[in-house]
């Protein structure tokens, strides 16, 4: 254990193509992120079908060695009107940690690069 001074960064990179949502042809998406109880998200791309965020999410980790047992699940929103709702896009489960390194995964039109 190393009291979380070692770091996990999660760098969301873009997506392409996303379903839209708001009734109007277009989508605000945002990507959450979540590793070991720790959620982070990106800016809302307001009215943007193709976004790009290039924003990097770092986590502590607990463990190191552990690390390869980890999950990092990964959901892609579209925020509605009101501050409070959102809807789904899409989501990617990442397991073992030796497959993270420049991880690329296309779901429902979203892309990510994570390392």
């Amino acid at each position: 254990m190393n009291n979380g001074k070692e770091k996990l960064i999660v760098e969301v990179v873009a997506a392409h193509n996303l379903m839209p949502r708001d009734g109007e042809g277009s989508s605000s998406p945002f990507i959450e992120v979540e590793f070991e109880n720790q959620r982070q998200r990106t800016q809302v791309k307001m009215r943007d079908l193709s976004p790009l965020w290039n924003e990097k999410l770092v986590y502590h980790v607990n463990d190191i060695a552990d690390l390869p047992y980890r999950t990092i699940e990964v959901n892609a929103f579209n925020k509605k009107r009101s501050n409070t709702r959102r809807s789904f896009l899409g989501q990617a489960l990442l397991k073992n940690g030796k497959k993270w390194r420049n991880f690329t995964h296309l779901i429902k039109g979203v892309f990510f690069l994570m390392w």
